[in-house]
């Protein structure tokens, strides 16, 4: 039935039996069919099909976000993109990279580390995480602090609507103001406007010298007294990170280090010329052991990176566990802080904040030990009491039977706005169906 409605396709494109639909079964569902284009016609011509027949589509990369929505309320045909895996144009002295969607962010930087550059989009699982998934997710990990997310470094993208036809937005250069930003638009979007099928993103020259210098602390009041106080000196970290007793024991036995013993932990990261960071590193050391540090340290080479890739991939985290992501302002990142620490939570929480952005990830371990009400209790409390200060609370990850339970996503003012562009972009509702609008 499924070959018949996608009679442009090739067959040898196309998967339909029982081993190969088992491997893309999102949310305990299973697609009808499994198509693995090799070029953008294939793309354009599945989705023509697709659209003239109202069968639905999820995109799928490398499959490290996928879990990162609602369940889809339909599922007919996964598309796997991880065929057009080619780098199209790479310009060193311009700083530009163009790709198709299934390149992975490690075959990138692989590229790029010939000429002293990276990429700032250091998603979590890079050897997995497909560029085109990282930029449809905005998903970054711990460059997000100093270089932002994808929509600070993208330039431009194509991408094939519901008729099947290529869009493309944006351009090669960073001063590009022709039409509507549908660019940024397509960032985030979680496969839910169209099928991104190349990027041009802007890319960063590798800093001449990195290092960390971590630090433990006994209570909250004592790390944000620190933080505060590096805040108004003329050190500027490219990141800091803080880290629960429990997450930062995790973090540092996956990269072999022995971890401090203190409730708080707080890394901060330095990028730039020797003298520079030298001096800021300092600044730092002087902030930490005034405000009562229980040790310091300097972390330096493989292992600072060992540890960062720990960070950002941090946790390894099981099928019933749970990863909540909140956004509040940064100055309200210690209220949030005090109201998960005050025990008045019923549920035991790992805790990690990007303190310069304001963004908090909150993982619940092994949640089935707990009954469904308590964690689904916790999610609404915090999302309630997030809102108040002026952010929200999305679940990045849970068990299909908590999200039956509580949304994903938190409301955003913004939210009707949003689902009339997804009417207006995809009436049909073929792309990622109930997932995101």
């Amino acid at each position: 039935m499924m070959n018949e409605i996608l009679k442009n396709i090739p067959p040898e494109i196309i998967i339909d039996h029982e081993a190969g639909l088992s491997g893309y079964i999102v949310e305990e569902l299973r697609p009808k069919i499994v198509v693995k284009p090799e070029n953008t016609e294939h793309v354009c011509d599945v989705i023509k099909d697709a659209g003239s027949t109202g069968n639905s589509i999820i995109t799928w990369g490398g499959g490290t976000r996928i879990m990162s929505c609602n369940p889809p309320t339909g599922y007919d045909i996964a598309l796997d993109m991880k065929g057009l895996n080619n780098i199209i144009e790479y310009d060193p002295a311009e700083f530009l990279l163009i790709a198709e969607p299934g390149v992975t962010i490690d075959k990138i930087n692989t590229t790029l580390r010939a000429h002293r550059q990276f990429l700032s989009l250091n998603p979590p699982l890079p050897e997995r995480a497909t560029i085109g998934g990282t930029v449809a997710s905005n998903s970054w990990g711990y460059f997000r602090e100093s270089y932002g997310t994808a929509r600070d470094c993208i330039l431009g993208l194509k991408f094939v609507n519901p008729e099947g036809k290529m869009i493309k937005s944006g351009g090669i250069v960073a001063k590009n103001v022709t039409g509507y930003d549908l660019t940024r638009l397509m960032i985030g979007s979680f496969g839910t406007l169209g099928i991104i099928s190349e990027i041009s993103v802007r890319i960063s020259p590798i800093p001449d010298v990195t290092l960390l210098v971590t630090a433990g602390f006994p209570g909250i009041e004592e790390t944000y007294n620190f933080i505060s106080e590096i805040y108004n000196s003329h050190a500027v970290p490219s990141g800091i990170i803080i880290l629960d007793r429990q997450s930062y024991t995790m973090v540092c036995e996956k990269s072999g280090i022995v971890p401090g013993e203190s409730d708080f932990s707080v890394i901060c990261r330095l990028e730039g010329i020797k003298e520079t960071v030298e001096w800021q590193k300092k600044i730092i050391r002087r902030s930490a052991a005034a405000n009562d540090s229980e040790w310091i340290n300097d972390i330096y080479g493989e292992t600072e990176k060992k540890l960062m890739d720990s960070v950002r991939d941090n946790p390894d985290l099981g099928n019933d566990s749970i990863m909540l992501k909140v956004a509040v302002p940064v100055n309200r990142t210690y209220e949030i802080m005090h109201y998960i620490l005050s025990g008045k939570m019923e549920v035991t929480i790992n805790i990690m904040v990007y303190a310069k952005c304001g963004i908090l990830f909150l993982c619940i371990l092994n949640s089935d030990q707990y009954g469904k009400g308590e964690v689904v209790s916790f999610i609404k409390s915090i999302r309630a009491y997030t809102q108040n200060v002026g952010g929200f609370v999305n679940i990045d990850s849970a068990p299909p039977h908590v999200k039956k339970q509580v949304n994903v996503w938190s409301e955003y003012p913004g939210m009707n706005l949003m689902k009339k562009i997804k009417q207006k972009f995809d009436p049909g509702n073929i792309f990622s169906p109930g997932r995101f609008l």
